[in-house]
């Protein structure tokens, strides 16, 4: 369980890293905050980076509470709302391992929140795959294509006329919508669970490559090692003997 802990803390960390260097890059081009001053909110940041890192060499409830509320000062400059699915993912990560330090990494608090983690990780794609069922436009392909060509996604491959084929865009959108729908199916098998992070890493490396959502990637992955730990507990499998 403590190799999971570690491994989670370190992605985390990386995770918030890089959504930090993010936020200091929209800081000083564009994004200007409303309630806080640049100067402020570029500390903050660097700040976190460097919290993010001491919870991860030192994680005690003190270097997860600073994080924690480092985290929570930079969502201010946006009106306090999570912006985009990579933050809500990260504070449902963050959270709970917050949680665990205030009992001090007891096995129990830990293995709650791992599971809690992995969890959550699994519904996101769940649901998502829930909610793309209802609309026929995702079965043919055609919400897709229509994605695609949206402009605020900094489509660089829009040109491509393979891109909007209809048989393309039917089998890729086929494959999210079976990926998404069938995730529960990971947790019955740890090396089943092996395979579909494998997937989800690649599906959200294409997600940061043609939409440009960089952050998804380390936030997700930060909640894998979550996933399998759920896996293991499902399959009565110890950590030791998983491989």
């Amino acid at each position: 369980m403590s190799t999971v802990l570690s491994l989670t803390l370190g992605l985390l960390a990386f995770s918030l890293s890089i959504q930090s260097f993010e936020f200091l890059v929209m800081l000083n081009r564009h994004f200007g905050p409303q309630n806080f001053s640049i100067g402020i909110m570029q500390l903050i940041q660097m700040s976190r980076i460097i919290s993010a890192w001491s919870a991860f060499y030192q994680p005690n409830v003190f270097n997860l509470s600073i994080l924690l509320i480092l985290s929570i000062l930079s969502l201010l400059p946006f009106d306090g709302n999570f912006n985009g699915g990579s933050d809500t993912m990260t504070f449902q990560a963050l959270v709970p391992l917050w949680a665990a330090s205030l009992f001090d990494f007891s096995q129990v608090a830990v293995h709650v929140a791992l599971v809690f983690i992995g969890v959550q990780s699994l519904l996101s794609f769940f649901i998502a795959g829930l909610v793309k069922c209802r609309h026929l436009e995702w079965w043919n392909g055609k919400a897709l294509g229509k994605i695609l060509v949206l402009e605020k996604y900094g489509m660089r491959f829009s040109r491509w006329k393979f891109i909007q084929n209809p048989k393309v865009l039917f089998f890729t959108s086929a494959t999210i919508l079976l990926f998404e729908v069938l995730s529960p199916l990971a947790l019955l098998k740890p090396q089943w669970t092996i395979y579909f992070c494998v997937f989800g890493v690649i599906f959200n490396i294409l997600n940061a490559a043609i939409f440009g959502l960089n952050r998804f990637v380390w936030a997700w992955a930060a909640t894998y090692p979550s996933l399998y730990f759920c896996a293991l507990q499902i399959s009565g499998t110890d950590l030791n003997h998983s491989q």
